[in-house]
């Protein structure tokens, strides 16, 4: 999946560039971002995204030891809702291991 790529501070990474001119051709920077989505998943609590509002990782809860043997399986379920194709994804013990499968090419 393509879509604008964000820097360090999640702020939107620019790169701008431009023509003989001094004319600005582009600036934000497209990449593969389904890494950025699933942080994003895993980050957000339920109800952060309006649109769709059952999306959320909650993994600060994960963390503080609320987690329950479903919560692999129900994350999984939520990067497929946002289109993310996940392989294996596991608990380890500092955090949380995603493989994401892309089948684009950049």
């Amino acid at each position: 999946m393509k879509g604008i790529l964000l820097d360090d501070q999640e702020e939107l990474d620019i790169l701008i560039k431009k023509n003989g001119l001094g004319i600005i051709i582009s600036g934000l920077r497209v990449g593969a971002c389904e890494g950025e989505i699933a942080e994003r998943v895993l980050r957000a609590n339920r109800g952060e995204f309006k649109e769709v509002p059952l999306i959320g990782g909650e993994i600060d809860r994960m963390i503080n030891g609320l987690s329950d043997v479903f919560y692999i399986g129900r994350l999984k379920d939520m990067l497929m809702a946002m289109r993310i194709n996940t392989g294996k994804i596991f608990k380890t013990d500092t955090g949380i291991n995603i493989e994401i499968v892309s089948d684009e090419r950049i």
